[in-house]
C-alpha cells in the first residue's frame, strides 16, 4: 500500500531540494566552499529524484575538487557516473574524471 502522506509531501520536498540547489550554487560562487559542502550533506538525504541526487553529488564533487580533495571528488564523480549512464549529470561526471586524470 502506498504512503499517501509521503506522496502528498513529495512536491514540497522537491521544492525544498531545488531551493537547496540554488543555495549551494550561490555559496560556491561566493567561494564559501565549506558551507556549500555542508548544504550538500543536508540536501542529499532529502533528494527524492535521481537527477536531484546526481546534481547534488556533482556539486559536492566540484566543491571537494576546489578544496584540493581530488580522491574524494573522483569517488563522487564515479558514483554519479554510475547513477544513470545516459543522463547529463552522468556524462558531466565522466568528463570531470577525464579532466582530473589529464593533470
Amino acid at each position: 500500500m502506498r504512503d499517501i502522506e509521503a506522496d502528498n509531501q513529495k512536491p514540497e520536498i522537491d521544492a525544498i531540494i531545488e531551493a537547496k540547489l540554488r543555495i549551494i550554487d550561490l555559496l560556491q560562487r561566493l567561494s564559501r566552499n565549506e558551507e556549500a559542502l555542508k548544504a550538500c550533506e543536508e540536501a542529499l538525504p532529502k533528494a527524492t529524484q535521481l537527477n536531484q541526487k546526481g546534481r547534488i553529488l556533482l556539486m559536492k564533487g566540484d566543491i571537494l575538487q576546489r578544496l584540493g580533495k581530488l580522491p574524494q571528488a573522483i569517488k563522487l564523480y564515479e558514483e554519479v557516473a554510475n547513477l544513470s549512464k545516459d543522463e547529463w549529470y552522468s556524462l558531466d561526471a565522466r568528463s570531470r574524471i577525464a579532466e582530473i586524470n589529464k593533470r
